[in-house]
């Protein structure tokens, strides 16, 4: 295969050199011949072309290497080519689709400058601007069976100040009452969807409530209040910067400026400590604030005036006991079983151990005591019938010495 195409290459350089070899002449080997002349630089406009020598065997017409043939390869040949002037035309390619489908569209097409000779696209320059086709035209001409629908206007966006109130625009089809896409009514007479509404400045004014209570009972106090901006319009609030800040009045005030006073208040006094014999009895002592009765710590109320939380009571002397009432026996004389007939005097000083002798007088113990009569004529106390243990007659001792006391 390599074989077969090497012979039709020398066999289709052999038949171009021998164009311009010289007539006649018989083959004399290795010879420098001319070539044919290459593609020409430019289309139009006027360009150039070469063609070259090169070493060829002669006797079997194929090319040699430079060093086969004698001598330098002689230089290229050199000639003009394509002097015609270059031409340019217009290209024009298809209409798109309608802008609207009746009442009248339009619908363009690409319109370029090419080459005439190979027809490749070039600046619009190149081409007569004079008789550039149209790149636009009207389409869908005949009158649209639809029309633009409207509602009423909303309310403005703004009471005052420049607002904008909508409305909605559809596109009607008449034939059958639907609402179609906008694109089948004229878009040049499509009514206004927005409008602008109560233009005119607005106005605000400053806005207060009233005081409120003030933080003090007494002594220099604040009371405070609101201060809104509000709109004249409909007396909405807004922010405080769209009104009069020079204006702005107070927000809060003095009040309560006069001093506090205080004083001392006291409860009722207690009972007393002690029945009698001198005891004592206490209230409490606070400090009031004569605003609301309050009461405050007592460094605010003047000490030297305080008044006392304590006082004396029942100081007269307890009352001393019954002479009947034996304090510590707790028996009354009367019933102490000594008889006012026994001939001893209170005053006699007679002592628990002369109540023993043979002068004394008889014990009547509970009424029920006997008298032993001996032979010395005295008159003795025995032992009582009820066995009254001999404590008793103790007590009866203690009891008629107390009374003589």
């Amino acid at each position: 295969m390599n074989l077969a195409l090497r012979l039709l290459a020398g066999l289709a350089i052999a038949t171009s050199v021998v164009l311009f070899a010289p007539s006649g002449a018989e083959a004399q080997g290795p010879m420098w011949l001319l070539g044919e002349w290459g593609a020409c630089s430019a289309p139009c406009g006027g360009g150039t072309r070469t063609r070259s020598y090169q070493c060829i065997d002669t006797d079997r017409g194929t090319v040699l290497p430079d060093s086969s043939c004698a001598g330098s390869r002689p230089p290229d040949q050199m000639e003009a080519c394509n002097t015609a002037p270059c031409t340019y035309s217009w290209s024009a390619g298809s209409y798109g689709a309608c802008s609207a489908t009746c009442g009248g569209g339009t619908q363009t097409r690409p319109i370029t400058c090419t080459r005439d000779w190979d027809g490749a696209v070039v600046s619009d320059s190149n081409c007569d601007g004079g008789t550039r086709p149209a790149a636009t035209r009207a389409c869908n001409t005949d009158p649209c069976p639809y029309s633009w629908q409207v509602t009423g206007w909303s309310a403005c966006s703004a009471a005052c100040g420049d607002g904008t109130q909508t409305r909605m625009v559809t596109c009607l089809d008449e034939t059958s009452g639907m609402t179609v896409a906008d694109t089948f009514c004229p878009a040049g007479e499509r009514p206004a969807a927005m409008q602008a509404c109560n233009d005119g400045a607005c106005t605000y004014s400053w806005e207060t409530g009233a005081f409120g209570a003030c933080s003090e009972a007494c002594g220099d106090g604040t009371q405070s209040r609101t201060v809104t901006c509000t709109a004249d319009l409909d007396g909405m609030t807004v922010a405080d910067a769209l009104c009069d800040s020079g204006s702005r009045p107070a927000a809060m005030q003095a009040c309560n400026e006069g001093a506090c006073t205080y004083s001392w208040a006291t409860d009722e006094f207690g009972d007393c400590s002690e029945p009698c014999g001198g005891g004592t009895q206490s209230r409490a002592v606070s400090c009031t604030a004569d605003l609301d009765g309050m009461t405050v710590d007592d460094s605010l109320c003047e000490s030297g005036s305080r008044p006392a939380e304590s006082q004396d009571c029942n100081v007269d002397p307890c009352p001393m006991p019954d002479a009947g009432v034996d304090d510590d026996a707790g028996v009354p004389a009367e019933d102490a079983g000594v008889s006012s007939d026994a001939g001893t005097s209170s005053d006699a000083g007679t002592s628990p151990a002369d109540m023993g002798t043979p002068d004394a007088a008889t014990a009547d113990v509970d009424g029920g005591s006997e008298t032993d009569g001996s032979d010395d004529g005295c008159s003795c106390a025995t032992e009582p019938k009820n066995g009254a243990s001999s404590a008793l007659f103790v007590l009866l001792a203690l009891g008629f010495v107390w009374r003589r006391r």
